[in-house]
């Protein structure tokens, strides 16, 4: 979220490239096929009104990052009108799982777990009452792979969540409850505060009755990413990140 423009200027550039070369490559002339765009909900909602945000919400970014997704989005919609391409785009909310990159500083879920292992502190940099849709990865693969497969609308934008809303002190405690460990809070004020709205809960007007799965639970989840760092702990490799 607190990209600096000249590396998201990059990633534009990056996508503008690679729609070039599709292009002049023949292969969207030749053969049809579909295309996957992974935007960020957090970042194009956060400015939105009337939560929870749905395909129907009207985005309203206040980060770069977010306006640089609705770019990336208005980029591939476009390149669609114009080549035998069918867009997808997926508007995703926060994915946890048990392989999360441990050295990132995103990633709440597994912050507070891997702190109560190793005995540090977390430091918050956001009310506890801020609401937000956590999804577990395999379920976000779930919805995406069926979005793409099922969908028959041009351009057709869904929100990729889960269907409950935790609010951050919730999180805590189902994480407290899970590992039976204290967790250590430090409250503080960044840049980045100021790009966190309060209220970010997600729901999906657009998903199927094939796409309806039993979601992993919170608990559960907080549970699967535990062992694994747990694990990896075993292992040697887990260690303090002193940049977070």
């Amino acid at each position: 979220m607190g990209s600096d423009m000249d590396l998201l200027d990059r990633e534009v550039t990056a996508i503008k490239i690679l729609l070039s070369c599709m292009r002049s490559s023949g292969l969207t002339a030749n053969k049809s096929g579909r295309m996957f765009f992974a935007s960020s909900a957090g970042g194009v909602y956060a400015g939105s009104s009337n939560p929870p945000f749905t395909e129907e919400t009207v985005p309203i970014p206040i980060s770069d990052y977010g306006a640089q997704k609705l770019q990336i989005e208005e980029l591939l919609i476009n390149f669609e009108k114009n080549n035998n391409v069918e867009i997808r785009i997926g508007r995703i909310a926060n994915i946890y799982g048990a392989n999360q990159n441990i050295r990132k500083q995103q990633g709440i879920v597994t912050a507070l777990v891997k702190s109560t292992i190793l005995n540090t502190t977390v430091s918050m940099y956001v009310p506890l009452n801020t609401l937000r849709n956590y999804i577990f990865v395999s379920d976000a693969a779930f919805k995406i792979i069926n979005f793409v497969r099922s969908s028959t609308n041009n351009h057709e934008v869904r929100n990729i969540c889960s269907n409950e809303n935790w609010s951050l002190g919730s999180l805590i405690r189902i994480t407290k409850d899970v590992t039976k460990k204290r967790i250590h809070l430090a409250h503080a004020v960044n840049r980045q505060s100021l790009l966190q709205p309060l209220d970010l809960r997600m729901k999906s007007l657009s998903e199927n009755k094939e796409s309806s799965i039993r979601e992993v639970s919170l608990p559960v989840g907080v549970s699967v990413v535990r062992e694994r760092l747990l694990k990896t702990h075993q292992d040697g490799k887990l260690r303090v990140n002193h940049e977070r």
